[in-house]
C-alpha cells in the first residue's frame, strides 16, 4: 500500500486514530487552517446537491456526528447549512476567511468541538420559506470572536509544516422531513408531543419511515409500534405509556 493511501485509512490515518461511527468509513475536513506557507486562513467544506429541493413550510431534521482529530491544535465549532446553491457562500478568493451566510440557514454545535475519544452529534431543525433549497455544505461559516480555541496537540502528533488547524472527521450525515403524530394529522407538519398530544384511539398510523420529534409530552394509550422511524426526543421531551398499554419499538433509532 502505497504512503498516500495508507494517510486515509480507518481507523489510522494522517490525523489520528477514529473508528468509525457508522459503517467503515467517514470524510475529514479542515473547518480551519493556518499553516505557515499559505500565510492566511483557509478552510474546507463538503457539499451534497439534494435529489431535490426542500419543499417550503415542511420541518426538516439534519444531524451529523463529529470527532475532532490528534493532530490539531485549534478546535471549532462544526456547522451544517442548507443553501439553494454554493453562491450563498460570500467570500472574495479561495483564502479569505469570509465565509458568510443567512444565519437562518445554519445548524451548529452548541459550542466549540473539543471531543477526540468520542463522536459528538451535531443536529436541528430547518424549515424552508421556498422551494429553492437544494444544497447541504458542512464546514465553518460565519466569523464570529471566540469561534476557534487554541488546544494542544494529543500526544506524539505535530503539524510538519508549522502552522495551525482544526480537523474533525465526518460521519453518518442525515437530512429528512419531520413527520407529525397527533390523533389526527393536522394540515401542516409540525413537532409532535405539543400541548400533550397523543397517539389516541382514533388509530393514528405511524409509517414505516416517518421522523418522530417529541418537543414536549407525548402520552400513549394503545398500543403502537414505532416501525423502523428515527425518533428524536428534545430537551423537554417525554413518552409516556399509559398503564396496560404496550410501545414496541422495531428497528427505530
Amino acid at each position: 500500500m502505497s504512503r498516500q493511501n495508507s494517510e486515509y485509512r480507518v481507523p489510522v490515518n494522517f490525523w489520528g486514530i477514529q473508528p468509525a461511527y457508522h459503517d467503515s468509513s467517514y470524510a475529514g475536513i479542515y473547518t480551519t487552517s493556518q499553516l505557515d506557507y499559505a500565510n492566511s486562513e483557509w478552510r474546507e467544506f463538503i457539499y451534497q446537491n439534494l435529489p431535490q429541493p426542500l419543499q417550503a413550510n415542511i420541518p426538516y431534521y439534519a444531524s451529523m456526528w463529529v470527532s475532532l482529530a490528534e493532530r490539531t491544535n485549534l478546535a471549532t465549532r462544526v456547522q451544517m447549512a442548507l443553501l439553494d446553491n454554493l453562491c450563498q457562500i460570500i467570500t472574495s478568493n479561495i483564502y479569505s476567511a469570509q465565509f458568510q451566510v443567512p444565519i437562518n440557514r445554519i445548524i451548529s454545535s452548541p459550542g466549540i468541538i473539543t471531543e477526540r475519544n468520542n463522536w459528538v452529534k451535531v443536529s436541528g431543525f430547518y424549515t424552508p420559506t421556498n422551494n429553492s433549497t437544494s444544497t447541504l455544505v458542512i464546514g465553518m461559516f460565519n466569523d464570529v470572536p471566540g469561534q476557534a480555541t487554541s488546544i494542544n496537540f494529543a500526544n506524539g502528533y505535530s503539524l510538519n509544516d508549522g502552522g495551525r488547524a482544526a480537523y474533525y472527521y465526518i460521519d453518518y450525515v442525515k437530512l429528512l422531513p419531520v413527520t407529525c403524530c397527533a390523533a389526527t394529522r393536522p394540515q401542516n407538519n409540525r413537532l409532535i408531543g405539543q400541548n400533550n398530544n397523543r397517539i389516541s384511539t382514533l388509530g393514528f398510523t405511524i409509517s414505516s419511515g416517518d421522523t418522530l420529534v417529541i418537543a414536549d409530552t407525548l402520552i400513549i394509550d394503545q398500543n403502537t409500534t414505532f416501525n423502523n422511524n428515527l425518533v428524536v426526543i428534545m430537551q423537554n421531551g417525554t413518552i409516556r405509556v399509559n398503564s396496560g398499554v404496550t410501545l414496541s419499538i422495531v428497528n427505530s433509532h
